[in-house]
């Protein structure tokens, strides 16, 4: 059972018309056992047959939702400003879980700085 955290850059663009219908296309038969959503009809929540659950969050919510969940997985789609990415990363960090960022890194140039460092062999420092 795995707990799995998906970031998106916005509720409209993003999660209703790119991410949700890949989430439908790629996920087996019977795989998803339902889709929460909040009052606007934004999806929150998706729980899975074997136990695990997806939570989404958008980088347009305030970074208190993103501090004090503990997850074993997060998928940024596209770069999230520092601090969410910091938040996210203090609650991989508890259970030893991974991040990916699949993006067009056109925006947040920490990201890129970051890669660089990495490729350097310099030591990360995480502010």
């Amino acid at each position: 059972m795995y707990e799995m955290l998906g970031v998106l850059q916005d509720y409209q663009n993003h999660c209703r018309n790119v991410f949700e219908p890949k989430l439908d296309q790629w996920a087996p038969g019977g795989a998803i056992t339902r889709k929460e959503r909040n009052q606007s009809g934004a999806l929150t929540r998706v729980p899975f047959s074997t136990g695990s659950t997806l939570d989404i969050l958008r980088h347009d919510q305030d970074i208190k939702v993103f501090e004090g969940s503990d997850y074993d997985f997060c998928h940024f789609d596209e770069p999230p400003p520092k601090k969410i990415f910091n938040a996210v990363w203090r609650g991989l960090t508890d259970r030893g879980g991974m991040a990916y960022i699949t993006a067009t890194p056109l925006i947040e140039p920490w990201l890129y700085q970051l890669y660089q460092q990495a490729l350097a062999g310099d030591e990360l420092v995480w502010v």
